[in-house]
């Protein structure tokens, strides 16, 4: 059992303040639990959002760090990771809401043997309307307990992650990643060579805040400008990208490109609409990313021939 724990929340444009207040209230109901809870806003431009967060100072054993500028998703958190006081960490992002009364006490109640725990989420009712709700339901399967204990590592995520000092230290987040998409996955890979074990349990934060579609259209996008980035070291975990490989193999992806073209504003379109459609956001998604290999290819130089 862990005697004291620190709470990191990264936060961007983000109210946090309820979900603050919850987390503090269950540890101060833990008798003899040390604590802290940590948010670190990154640079967020709504300066509303971040004046109504200060909120969180009248609470003791909680901090509020406030960055001028955005350093991205991984190095706000390796910051975070260095202010870190206690050698138990949970990471929760911003926008979760606690779903059950003893969330804290679970994850205290861990095994001193445990390095890394992963407790899920589940989802809040959405709009059929909204492209982030109708993706994270018909994908929700996945992220039930049993398929992540299948795949602890390709299922682990950051937004409701125990993981302890040390292993958070030598295992740091890629800060080359600075905008949305697969620092998770990334993190997951690093602790399977290391050999750190994942445990995953049964102890959700609640998913509420859909953004439109529009939003997660371009956080989609960015995630899969991360994927290509990273695509040496993900050609084991992404479908996709195994998807597009496969057609380069087949040198078919040329004409998926002449197709996707001839859709792109359609499609688009449709997903930023009132009536998203989950297939067509799948055939975005692999032409979008077969763009950014051919985008490359076309600026990659060629070598010269010279006359000797």
């Amino acid at each position: 059992m862990q005697k004291a724990i620190s709470i990191l929340i990264p936060c961007y444009n983000t109210y946090c303040v309820e979900l603050v207040k919850q987390l503090a209230e269950q540890c101060e109901d833990i008798e003899g639990l040390h604590y802290e809870i940590i948010v670190a806003d990154d640079g967020s431009c709504d300066e509303h959002t971040r004046l109504r967060n200060k909120e969180i100072l009248e609470l003791d054993h909680v901090s509020y760090l406030i960055r001028k500028e955005n350093v991205g998703r991984a190095r706000i958190r390796n910051l975070l990771i260095q202010q870190a006081l206690y050698p138990a960490l949970l990471f929760i992002d911003a926008d979760m809401i606690i779903h059950h009364a003893n969330y804290i006490l679970n994850y205290v109640q861990l095994s001193d043997t445990t390095s890394v725990a992963y407790g899920g989420y589940v989802l809040a009712q959405g709009s059929k309307s909204n492209l982030r709700f109708c993706y994270e339901q018909a994908t929700s399967k996945q992220n039930q307990l049993r398929e992540r204990t299948k795949h602890p590592y390709s299922k682990l995520r950051t937004s409701n992650l125990f993981v302890m000092r040390n292993v958070a230290q030598q295992h740091p987040f890629d800060e080359d990643l600075r905008q949305y998409g697969y620092e998770d996955m990334l993190l997951g890979i690093e602790l399977k060579k290391a050999g750190v074990p994942v445990l995953h349990i049964e102890n959700p934060v609640l998913f509420y805040r859909y953004e439109n579609n529009a939003q997660f259209l371009q956080k989609t996008e960015q995630s899969l400008q991360n994927l290509f980035f990273l695509q040496h070291r993900l050609s084991d975990c992404s479908r996709l990208l195994n998807l597009v490989h496969t057609l380069q193999k087949w040198k078919i992806d040329w004409l998926y490109m002449y197709y996707w073209r001839s859709k792109q504003e359609t499609w688009k379109a449709q997903l930023r609409g009132t009536a998203p459609n989950l297939n067509i956001f799948k055939r975005y998604k692999l032409g979008y990313l077969i763009s950014l290999f051919e985008a490359a290819d076309s600026i990659r130089p060629t070598s010269a021939c010279h006359e000797v």
